[in-house]
């Protein structure tokens, strides 16, 4: 690797309030959403799977020298990096900053016309060397001068979605996963929730549901297990999908909130089997708002072989990472007609009282 050599660090650390050039600030607070005080022009840029980019101050070097005026900041990254390589590394690598931020590269950023800012001709110049984007694992401060290490993405697997909609609702008489409550469909909303954190969402569902028109919109992967129950969803996509990871959530969890997925994927472990959270008032796994590392095949399919179609047993057994719960109905599910109007007329009125306090309010009580 030419022009690469010795342990990468951070040259500069840039934000702004929307577009280009970046300014170069002292220290970078980094969030979930990004570095604080970073501002973007257009929706499209505001999510987590691209809080941070990263370019190469080398590649800066190499355009600047072929007669375009750039430098760190000038084409809209947050990180100028130093024997990082950025556009050589994988999707899924995972950045470790001696400082605590912890970053997994998840998309190839593309130059686009804001770059005609400072030329016209700099978009198709800079193609493949424009960096790349990434998500945040751990929050902290960022710093010129903070060296970085590379973790290999074998060591913290890919993270997919899968919304649990195969259930046959019996009790509810009508499909769960078509159910509103946050004006849309429950599965379209899962999906949603999901999808600012994992690189691809499935909706998990019977083969007979595929045309369903809250369904067909979105990847699906057909149940393989016929009336099993959970353990039927999560093992069909191991199977189809057996290196990524999974973000499991049912579609019968309405009071999900976008705050109660940000803390375990804060708090996601890939040395375990499983991150999640503890049932109310019990250190029981709750199995249906969970991560489950590619690991956890193995022990769900014997529990198959033995007839145990319990997930809550299976995972007491298996090697876990769990979180308590600090609100009572952040996991609670709505299985009968009666639970569904009360939680539709709770949601329309009352729906800040679900907001999930932060990590520091979190206690792991299985680590």
């Amino acid at each position: 690797m030419e022009g690469f050599s010795g342990k990468p660090f951070v040259v500069a650390v840039n934000i702004s309030k929307g577009g280009i050039p970046k300014t170069s600030i002292d220290v970078g607070v980094v969030r979930a959403e990004g570095i604080v005080g970073d501002g973007h022009n257009h929706e499209k840029h505001r999510t987590p799977l691209q809080a941070v980019c990263l370019q190469d101050v080398e590649k800066l070097e190499e355009i600047s020298a072929e007669g375009f005026k750039v430098s760190a900041g000038a084409t809209g990254e947050n990180l100028t990096v130093k024997n990082l390589n950025v556009n050589n590394l994988s999707i899924g690598m995972i950045l470790n900053f001696s400082g605590g931020v912890i970053l997994e590269l998840t998309k190839v950023r593309k130059p686009c016309y804001v770059l005609d800012a400072i030329d016209p001709k700099l978009k198709d110049v800079i193609v493949g060397r424009c960096g790349l984007y990434a998500k945040v694992l751990r929050e902290g401060d960022v710093r010129a001068g903070e060296t970085i290490t590379i973790v290999s993405p074998a060591l913290n697997p890919s993270l997919y979605g899968l919304v649990l909609s195969g259930g046959q609702s019996r009790r509810m008489g009508k499909d769960k996963s078509i159910l509103h409550y946050h004006g849309k469909s429950q599965v379209e909303h899962c999906v949603e929730l999901l999808s600012h954190f994992c690189q691809k969402v499935f909706v998990s569902n019977r083969k007979e549901q595929s045309r369903l028109l809250e369904h067909k919109k979105f990847p699906q992967i057909h149940d393989s297990y016929h009336d099993i129950g959970p353990l039927g969803g999560i093992l069909s996509a191991i199977e189809k999908f057996p290196s990524a990871a999974w973000f499991v959530l049912a579609c019968d969890l309405p009071y999900v909130r976008r705050e109660t997925i940000e803390e375990l994927i804060k708090h996601r472990n890939p040395k375990k089997m499983m991150t999640g959270y503890a049932i109310v008032d019990g250190d029981f796994p709750e199995p249906l708002c969970a991560i489950y590392e590619p690991k956890i095949g193995e022990p769900l399919q014997q529990s198959l072989a033995r007839g145990n179609l319990c997930m809550v047993e299976v995972l007491e057994n298996c090697d876990c990472c769990i979180l308590k719960q600090n609100h009572r109905l952040a996991l609670a599910n709505v299985n009968t007609k009666k639970e569904s109007s009360w939680a539709a007329a709770f949601l329309k009125n009352k729906p800040s009282q679900l907001l999930v306090k932060r990590c520091n309010n979190f206690d792991r009580i299985k680590t």
